[in-house]
C-alpha cells in the first residue's frame, strides 16, 4: 500500500529592491515578480515576510497589509492578472503598483502584521491553502504588500516562497 508524504520545495527568495525604504501608504505598494505555478503545480504555496522598520511611531491603521494578485494563464500563454482596482493592470516584477484602498481592488489579502511597537520587525508565516483550499492554486500569483503602518520600511526585507505538495512512496 502507498504512503502519501508532504513535500516542501525549495524556499525561491523574491527580489525586494523596491520593497526595502518603502514608505508608509494607503495606496502605494509593492508588487514582486511572478511566481509561476503551471510547471511546479504545488498544491500548496507557504508565504514568509520579514519587514524591519525605521524607527517610527505606529499611526494610520498600525498594520502591513500581504495581500495575492492572482494570475490565469490563458491558453495563448498570455498571462491574465487580478486588478487593483485602478486602470493601470498590474505586471510581474520587482516593483511599486498602486491599488485603490479597500475595498476597491480585486487582490486576496492573506495577512495582516500588526505593527505596535518602534522599530519592530514585522514578520509572518502564512499558507495560500488558508484562502484558495489546498490544492486549488491559481496557474500564478503575484506577492503584493502594502505598508500602512506609520513607519517606513527599512533595508534587509525579505519574501519567501515555498511550493508544498504531495509524493506519494
Amino acid at each position: 500500500m502507498a504512503n502519501i508524504n508532504e513535500s516542501l520545495g525549495t524556499d525561491a527568495i523574491l527580489a525586494v529592491v523596491n520593497l526595502q525604504s518603502k514608505a508608509s501608504s494607503a495606496t502605494v505598494g509593492w508588487i514582486s515578480a511572478l511566481v509561476d505555478n503551471t510547471t511546479t503545480l504545488a498544491l500548496d504555496y507557504e508565504v514568509y515576510v520579514s519587514l524591519p522598520t525605521a524607527a517610527s511611531a505606529p499611526a494610520n491603521d498600525k498594520a502591513v497589509h500581504v495581500k495575492i494578485c492572482a494570475a490565469h494563464k490563458d491558453n495563448g500563454g498570455i498571462w491574465r492578472y487580478s486588478d487593483g482596482g485602478t486602470t493601470s493592470l498590474p505586471t510581474a516584477g520587482d516593483a511599486s503598483y498602486t491599488i485603490t484602498a479597500d475595498p476597491g481592488n480585486n487582490f486576496d489579502e492573506v495577512m495582516t502584521l500588526a505593527y505596535g511597537v518602534t522599530s519592530a520587525v514585522i514578520q509572518g508565516t502564512t499558507n495560500l491553502s488558508r484562502f484558495y483550499g489546498l490544492g486549488c492554486m491559481p496557474d500564478g500569483f503575484l506577492v503584493f504588500i502594502l505598508n500602512y503602518s506609520g513607519a517606513a520600511l527599512s533595508t534587509g526585507c525579505v519574501v519567501e516562497v515555498r511550493p508544498c505538495a504531495e509524493t506519494v512512496v
